[in-house]
């Protein structure tokens, strides 16, 4: 139990997903992008404006139970609002991070969680366009097409290793190989749009 003068903020790393950029999309990202993968999370409570008086580093992976931690430190004053940062982090290099205000509790005391927003920022994370070609090709049973594209950041410059996944809106007329962009017809006539996707990115073709 904390003893007087203690507090507990509680950090969660919780598999689900949110939008851009809660921890449990972390999850729902994987199920897209298989490569991206974490192997530890450190939590990192800050006094402000500056003052470290928590630094944590658990092993954590996509697939570990829900984890949480109980992170003990000295308080101020009751309700101390501390900064939280969460990185995911991969052989040594971060691929989440997120950070936010947490407020300090009591131990003998319930707590409401407090989410701290995170986003991607591994490989290619500063694209905010997908540039898809061709743009709306037309095939015939059993032919196929092979669809590129080219990430593009705010002044649309190039960057470069953005991971991408590719989907067919109708399976039935065309199925597309989420890892190559290899779109092959089925035989069914109609039409279906191509949709290229990157952890902060998004573009689409009709076929």
């Amino acid at each position: 139990m904390p003893t007087p003068g203690t507090a507990s903020p509680r950090s969660h790393s919780k598999r689900n997903n949110a939008h851009p950029k809660e921890a449990s999309q972390i999850f729902a990202q994987r199920s897209q992008f298989a490569s991206v993968t974490f192997d530890h999370v450190r939590i990192t409570l800050v006094r402000p404006p500056s003052e470290v008086v928590k630094d944590t580093t658990i092993a954590f992976t996509p697939d570990s139970p829900p984890v949480t931690l109980d992170l003990i430190v000295d308080v101020a004053t009751p309700g101390e609002i501390f900064t939280a940062t969460l990185d995911y982090v991969n052989t040594g290099s971060v691929v989440f991070h997120g950070t936010g205000d947490v407020a300090s509790h009591s131990g003998d005391q319930g707590s409401t969680p407090q989410e701290v927003v995170v986003q991607y920022v591994g490989v290619g994370a500063t694209a905010t366009k997908l540039v898809v070609s061709p743009k709306a090709p037309a095939i015939v049973a059993p032919g196929a097409v092979n669809f590129t594209v080219v990430a593009l950041d705010a002044s649309n410059v190039a960057v470069g290793g953005a991971l991408v996944s590719w989907a067919s809106s109708d399976p039935t007329v065309a199925t597309i190989n989420a890892a190559t962009g290899v779109l092959t017809a089925t035989g069914k006539r109609g039409s279906t749009t191509v949709t290229a996707s990157a952890p902060t990115a998004i573009g689409r073709r009709d076929k």
